[in-house]
């Protein structure tokens, strides 16, 4: 780090504000992946089922090794080469055959299914009566007989990969991507055909909102996705947290392996990850001769890398990538070997294949701020309430634009989750309080946590914050005066009426004896 940042970072230290800053997102929580004994083996007597080891692994990305420094469109195109050199394609007779072959191989349990000596010796595997684990629901046992799995395209074949005037997509020979196995998995079908679709991935806002469809599992009847809006009022699906890392994992892949257009006749198309707005059109058909000369795009990518650390790698994601590659299309999944790559694909991170995890160590950008505005209960807090600016290693100061719909701010609770703030917030009580933000510029994701020290209330808050937190007490008191008022009305109207009859009484006339 250079002298300017860390006489930076230490007259940051004395503004009311502070930031903790990464480049790519930070999440508060990860998904924990636990498993009763380990499936991953590196015995070589094992033939097509083995497993690589991490020298293996490393050796099958050596051209990147004078590669140092490199990131972004230089990087995915230097995976592209890398990954669809000795990429054997998958036959429509052989991804879509009856006995689904490549997939009782692919996504077998084998933790809870291992397998026998006859198959190691065999080098054949069952395909029938085997416990698998699909997308979009819980562990099962598949049969052939059963229709609730289907083969599902997590990067959809209508963005970027069809013949304009396709009739099946069993009748057509549509090796690459339309049969790619890194693409391809056993999906829970109502998630796939309810749900996911060719929509895009994204987390929705409002789960119990009326716009927002609860989808089902076949197998457990219970809720695994929903069909709804995202923070952009983008249509998006969101599968089970436990899902998110490998359909991140997988689009990057496509995104890498389909970088640059080399042809549609054998679906090798031009495949690109965005963030939809809600202008565009993200379920619109693309064949794969319109991506030419424009990628087909699909996303949403900030929210993909987000699920990239929400959900990190597990034993059945690696199992997997070494069956693809060792017994069906000879190549590798680099996100699954190197889950940091994606920083360096899609963020702005570089390469250095000599680190563990593949990226480079130094981080050139600094995330600061020059804002010194107190904040009260009563003031709304938005992101154009901030200047924030990052430095480059030199120095540089670069302002971000924080009135843009890119910056997005997140309120962190008590429990340390992360509330989304569409548009405002405001501050419920004295005390300490961490807003994140997100800004997302030239497929870099900059965050930066913001500390806000709330000392004193104004009146009219003051009444706002006692009735909140003594809401039930007021609640209770308020039903048990009205009571009491509607008994006392009763009685002084029950008496009126009695009074009213009694004089009645007394003003009759007598009747003379």
């Amino acid at each position: 780090m250079s002298k300017n940042l860390r006489n930076l970072l230490l007259i940051c230290g004395i503004f009311p504000l502070t930031f903790s800053v990464t480049n790519t997102t930070t999440l508060t929580s990860k998904i924990e992946h636990t498993s009763k004994a380990s499936i991953l083996n590196y015995d070589s007597s094992l033939g097509i089922f083995k497993d690589l080891n991490k020298d293996e692994v490393k050796s099958y990305y050596n051209n990147l090794n004078s590669k140092t420094g490199i990131k972004g469109d230089e990087f995915l195109t230097e995976l592209q080469n890398i990954i669809k050199d000795g990429h054997t394609k998958v036959s429509n007779s052989l991804a879509w055959s009856s006995d689904w072959k490549l997939f009782t191989l692919l996504d077998r349990d084998y933790e809870n299914d291992p397998l026998t000596n006859e198959e190691i010796s065999s080098q054949i595997w069952k395909k029938d009566d085997i416990k698998i684990i699909p997308l979009y629901t819980d562990k099962t046992t598949f049969k052939k007989s059963s229709k609730s799995v289907d083969r599902e395209h997590i990067w959809p074949k209508s963005r970027g990969f069809k013949f304009a005037n396709s009739s099946s997509e069993s009748g057509d020979e549509q090796p690459y991507a339309a049969t790619d196995m890194h693409n391809l998995r056993m999906g829970e079908s109502k998630n796939n055909q309810n749900g996911h679709s060719n929509y895009p991935f994204g987390n929705v806002i409002n789960k119990s909102s009326i716009e927002t469809t609860q989808i089902k599992s076949t197998y457990t009847n219970e809720v695994t996705g929903y069909l709804g809006l995202n923070e952009n009022g983008v249509k998006v699906y969101e599968p089970r947290d436990e899902d998110k890392g490998d359909i991140a994992r997988s689009l990057f892949y496509m995104a890498a392996r389909y970088h640059n257009y080399i042809d549609a006749s054998s679906f090798q198309p031009a495949l690109k990850l965005v963030n939809f707005s809600s202008k565009d059109k993200p379920t619109e058909t693309i064949n794969a001769i319109d991506t030419k000369d424009s990628p087909a795009t699909y996303g949403n990518l900030q929210t993909l890398l987000e699920w990239n650390i929400l959900d990190p790698v597990n034993e059945f994601e690696i199992h997997r990538n070494n069956l693809v590659y060792n017994a069906v299309q000879h190549n590798r999944n680099p996100f699954i070997d190197y889950p940091s790559w994606a920083d360096v694909a899609f963020g702005n991170k570089t390469l250095d294949l000599n680190q563990e995890n593949g990226v480079a160590t130094s981080d050139p950008y600094i995330l600061t701020h020059d804002s010194k505005r107190k904040y009260y209960l009563n003031d709304v807090i938005k992101p154009s309430d901030f200047k924030l600016a990052y430095y480059d290693s030199k120095g540089n100061k670069t302002e971000l634009d924080t009135s843009s719909t890119l910056v997005k701010m997140f309120y962190i609770d008590e429990e340390n989750n992360e509330i989304f703030i569409k548009d405002e917030y405001k501050l419920s009580k004295v005390g300490s309080f961490k807003i994140k933000f997100t800004y997302f510029k030239d497929n870099v994701i900059y965050t930066a946590y913001c500390d806000i020290e709330v000392k004193e209330l104004n009146l009219k808050e003051k009444v706002l914050n006692f009735y909140e937190q003594n809401k039930i007490i007021i609640l209770i008191s308020a039903s048990i005066l009205i009571l009491v008022i509607i008994i006392v009305l009763t009685l002084i109207k029950k008496n009126k009426y009695k009074k009213g009859k009694q004089n009645k009484k007394n003003s009759a006339p007598k009747r003379k004896k």
